[in-house]
């Protein structure tokens, strides 16, 4: 069964949950590939956006709120609320949307790229820490080791 809009509203939807929303409530409900096909999208480049793998640029962004007129800003950032897409001036709040919300939706993505590498470069740093501190711990053992043997050699020669 395919939910209303009404039984949709959903207020912390991810940008994942919100395509596969539009996605449902589109046309009464299309799977995956036919949808992207008719947005003219690579099928599994799409399904890499509602899988969260990947996050739509902003011209794909754009061009789905204008195929499915339930608004760019509520697609893009979740704010404000769905359009009715039955309304005639959609269209309109539509392109006021992407012309008022693009450039912050741009600036979010390039800001969250940056995150994701410095949270990459970071996982590195820490492997990489990791392993130096194995090798000390494996030195300090091989140390202690040796002032023993030092030590019974010593009193050996006592």
């Amino acid at each position: 069964m395919i939910p209303s809009e009404k039984d949709c509203i959903i207020p912390s939807e991810s940008l994942p949950e919100r395509l596969i929303r539009v996605r449902l409530l589109h046309r009464g409900g299309q799977l995956q590939g036919a949808f992207a096909d008719e947005l003219g999208i690579n099928r599994s480049t799409y399904r890499s956006w509602e899988e969260a793998k990947a996050r739509p640029p902003s011209p794909d962004l754009q061009k789905i709120a204008r195929v499915t007129r339930y608004g760019y800003a509520w697609l893009a950032i979740g704010k404000p609320e769905m359009l009715d897409p039955n309304d005639p001036g959609t269209p309109a709040k539509i392109e006021e949307e992407i012309a008022n919300y693009g450039v912050d939706h741009t600036l979010n993505e390039i800001q969250e790229i940056g995150l994701q590498q410095q949270a990459e470069e970071l996982c590195a740093y820490h492997l990489q820490l990791e392993v130096c501190l194995e090798k000390q711990r494996r030195l300090m053992s091989e140390i202690a080791i040796l002032k023993r043997q030092l030590e019974r050699e010593e009193k050996k020669t006592q």
